[in-house]
């Protein structure tokens, strides 16, 4: 059997069930009054071996544990399913008209896998997760996924103003912890736990990729105009060889055939006294930007608008679509009867484009069985580019 880690998928069931509590709607715990007192509350409660549960739960109309109404439930033959008013945990808010199984392979459910691993977090002293962040668009839209995949659940809101930003927290209720838990989220500060995206993730199709991608760059990433590219950050503790979080993104990015390069940015202070590394993801390139900016749904304005601001950039330097083949395929038959080969930097002389850009041309043309490599790429001290001539 799959596990919720694998599927992106848990049922109310999966949870510890004696760790929930149900507040039924009033019409259906008439109907259980009704047929337990039927029965007898004394021979029902020996029968599913729930010792005075019952008994208490009719007598002071309090919250009836999760297992015990299963036991309940599974006798009298009735389901409850749309029969419960509302869920919590053994302490924290309530979860009004709950899912039943809480579905993160959804664009919602993906954003909020990635808004716990960015701007998010479980924390290990309390039970409440939390996400923050100082643009309420995003903020407004985190709220919206969440009841979107939960139900209507209760969130308190933490404000700290400064001059010319107010950062909003969210702190969602003690049941969400396990059942963040339960898809491979971990508790703890990031930059000492060095989460990875859970395996589902992986699974899904390019518009949910997208959707995770977008939350991602929302909270993590920047749009640099001037150097053309977009970047994502995290940190890790100097002893792991890189942050898991950026390295799965990198290969969601690869899926979508979208290349970058990861690298650190040298060490930064942090709370824990040890040293540490700031990782970036940078993507450049013309298309694959371009890719990105028509399937991105990033909810930050700022960042939206300069994402399109920085394609349109490109536009000088767009071939006409029905010239695009023929105009790159002849710039690369001109130079290999030149010198014998072409390389992404001959392309980038020709063209004017980026290097980067036009390395990711080569891959694609190489995809697409246009061209071979001759001769692969080095880097370190004896870089050399890679070597291609048209097949």
């Amino acid at each position: 059997m799959k596990t919720s880690e694998m599927i992106g998928i848990v049922r109310l069931e999966d949870l510890p069930n004696d760790e929930i509590f149900v507040q039924l709607k009033p019409e259906f715990h008439k109907i259980l009054e009704y047929k337990i007192r039927d029965y007898g509350i004394e021979r029902f409660e020996k029968k599913i071996g729930s010792g005075r549960k019952i008994g208490h739960w009719l007598s002071d109309g309090s919250l009836i544990r999760f297992d015990v109404l299963i036991k309940t439930l599974e006798h009298l033959n009735l389901s409850y399913n749309g029969k419960i008013e509302y869920i919590r945990g053994r302490e924290g808010a309530k979860i009004r008209n709950p899912k039943f199984t809480f579905d993160f392979t959804s664009c919602q459910g993906v954003r909020i896998v990635a808004g716990i691993l960015g701007d998010g977090g479980i924390p290990t002293n309390r039970t409440n997760p939390y996400y923050t962040n100082s643009d309420i668009n995003l903020v407004n839209g985190f709220i919206e996924d969440m009841k979107f995949v939960f139900g209507n659940l209760k969130i308190m809101k933490n404000y700290i103003h400064k001059k010319n930003t107010t950062t909003t927290t969210l702190h969602f209720p003690s049941l969400i912890q396990k059942i963040f838990l339960k898809i491979g989220l971990k508790k703890g500060k990031k930059i000492i736990t060095n989460p990875s995206i859970p395996p589902f993730i992986f699974n899904l199709s390019k518009d949910r990729k997208y959707a995770f991608v977008s939350q991602f760059i929302d909270d993590e990433g920047s749009v640099n105009k001037i150097a053309k590219h977009i970047s994502i950050t995290a940190g890790t503790l100097k002893h792991y060889k890189h942050p898991n979080v950026l390295k799965d993104i990198q290969n969601i990015l690869l899926s979508l055939k979208i290349d970058t390069s990861l690298y650190n940015t040298g060490n930064k202070p942090n709370f824990t006294g040890k040293d540490s590394f700031i990782w970036k993801i940078q993507i450049n390139g013309q298309f694959q930007l371009k890719q990105l900016a028509d399937n991105l749904n990033l909810r930050i304005n700022k960042k939206r608008k300069d994402l399109k601001l920085l394609v349109e950039s490109f536009k000088l330097r767009v071939f006409r679509r029905k010239e695009y083949l023929k105009t790159y395929l002849n710039l690369m038959k001109k130079i290999q009867e030149d010198k014998g080969y072409f390389t992404s930097l001959d392309i980038s002389e020709g063209t004017g484009m980026a290097i980067g850009s036009c390395r990711n041309t080569l891959i694609r043309f190489k995809e697409k069985e246009f061209i071979i490599c001759i001769k692969s790429p080095t880097s370190g001290n004896f870089h050399e580019y890679g070597k291609y001539i048209l097949k």
